[in-house]
């Protein structure tokens, strides 16, 4: 359905289909982001404060998908140098990343489609930490010099989790990501 811009009632139509999208889908969502849109929106703005920047963008994937159901979209617009200091931001000190709504957020994923495509075998922080990996070499080959460091550490890491699903591993996040990285452009 498409509405006058404009109209008398374009602020009731909004407000009104935004929460009717709320409600359609707040079984297939967490509960603080179907309130977030029920609570935390005026007209087709949301207001809403986070203890992190990081738990903020993981909201904002988090509401783009599910307004995206009703083919509504969210414009959240990150400078490059922001998407790359909030992965980097995400690392943690053994090199490591963890699978969790920030992660999924920094990537420019959806939680549900970050864990969706997790091979079986493999564990969450080994899967996390790959996806990291190629978004890096994929998207940011341009500021490579202010995260090859954190790379090395990265394929530190990876090789002493012994993981059986590398190869697997490599082929599903190129999927997920749009990428088509090799393993080993990636140094595993």
């Amino acid at each position: 359905m498409t509405h006058l811009f404009g109209a008398i009632s374009s602020p009731s139509c909004a407000s009104f289909a935004l929460k009717k999208t709320a409600d359609d889908n707040r079984e297939e969502f967490p509960a603080h982001v179907i309130n977030t849109i029920k609570q935390n929106f005026y007209v087709d703005d949301c207001l809403k404060s986070m203890p992190s920047e990081a738990e903020a963008m993981a909201l904002v994937g988090d509401l783009t998908a599910v307004c995206q159901i009703n083919c509504m979209s969210i414009e959240h617009q990150l400078t490059p140098r922001e998407d790359l200091l909030q992965l980097v931001s995400l690392q943690k000190a053994s090199g490591c990343w963890v699978l969790d709504p920030a992660l999924a957020a920094a990537l420019g994923k959806t939680s549900k489609e970050v864990e969706n495509t997790k091979p079986s075998a493999v564990k969450h922080g080994v899967w996390a930490t790959i996806l990291a990996l190629i978004w890096l070499h994929g998207f940011k080959m341009d500021a490579q010099e202010e995260w090859e460091l954190l790379a090395m550490k990265t394929v530190s890491w990876l090789r002493a989790q012994n993981a059986l699903c590398v190869t697997e591993c490599v082929e599903a996040g190129n999927a997920l990501l749009g990428c088509s990285m090799q393993k080993d452009a990636l140094g595993l």
